[in-house]
């Protein structure tokens, strides 16, 4: 079972010390709660960062991590539209059971055995077609139709995409939400490791469409290479974690606007008064 949570935060592509949120203060009380809610239930929480990041979240918001290593500072050659490769590698060099979490994404009841005994486990899976997620579709359709990707040497991608139907999931594309990734079975991490690096070397910053590839070789290429290679892992929703299912397992995760929203940032900060 998992007993460990790791952070991860390569600071290039974090423009500023807002990290999305409106301001400094409000992404410190929703990283500060997230980790003090995580180390409730968990032995160790960890946080793999580089030296920008170890000044701004240890030194200057004091979050009580248990471990700390200076490792991202190693990815600054990348381009900084590939922000989730930071969270790769913090996948990578782990070497017990963990649960990577997102400093948006906070866990008030201790999660669910059947995610904390899972081979692997995610938020939600995310459906790919024009229906549903269709930001994904051009990314997707471009590593499909890549001919030197090494992705493709392990994976199929359906041609052409079949259009989403919600009494049909069962053939569709999909990805998964990693606000959270767990991890009992580690072996299909350093290849996912390389497929990730290897996109970006080939694709790199020419990217069709919408230019978020970090949801593809984050979430699209982690969820292939478990079917591909016949790891089972577990989702929270197969669709979306909606509010009732959320208040029922404790999580919460403050995706997009939500860390911008007055209201959500008022809740934090008053969740937070009850941990200090």
């Amino acid at each position: 079972m998992i007993n460990k949570v790791v952070y991860s935060h390569w600071s290039k592509p974090m423009h500023g010390e807002h990290v999305g949120f409106n301001s400094k203060e409000a992404f410190a009380n929703c990283a500060m709660l997230s980790v003090l809610t995580s180390k409730e239930w968990a032995e160790t929480v960890e946080l793999v960062t580089d030296q920008k990041g170890y000044e701004f979240l240890i030194k200057d918001l004091k979050l009580p991590f248990d471990n700390v290593r200076i490792e991202l500072d190693k990815l600054n050659y990348i381009n900084e539209m590939h922000w989730a490769i930071g969270k790769i590698y913090a996948c990578l060099i782990q070497e017990e059971p963990f649960m990577h979490l997102d400093f948006d994404a906070m866990w008030f009841k201790k999660p669910p055995d059947y995610i904390l005994n899972a081979p692997a486990a995610f938020q939600n899976k995310e459906y790919i077609s024009d229906a549903f997620h269709q930001f994904y579709i051009n990314l997707v359709e471009q590593v499909r139709d890549h001919g030197n990707l090494k992705i493709n040497e392990h994976i199929n991608i359906q041609n052409p995409i079949v259009p989403y139907m919600q009494n049909s999931i069962e053939f569709q594309e999909y990805a998964v939400n990693c606000g959270f990734m767990c991890f009992n079975d580690l072996s299909i991490i350093p290849l996912w490791w390389e497929c990730a690096l290897d996109y970006i070397k080939n694709v790199g910053t020419k990217i069709n469409g919408w230019e978020i590839p970090s949801i593809v070789f984050e979430q699209f290429f982690i969820s292939k290479l478990l079917q591909a290679n016949n790891i089972n892992f577990k989702v929270l929703d197969q669709v979306w974690v909606y509010e009732e299912r959320a208040l029922e397992l404790g999580y919460t995760h403050l995706i997009s606007a939500a860390k911008r929203n007055l209201v959500v940032e008022e809740k934090v900060a008053n969740k937070l008064k009850k941990y200090k």
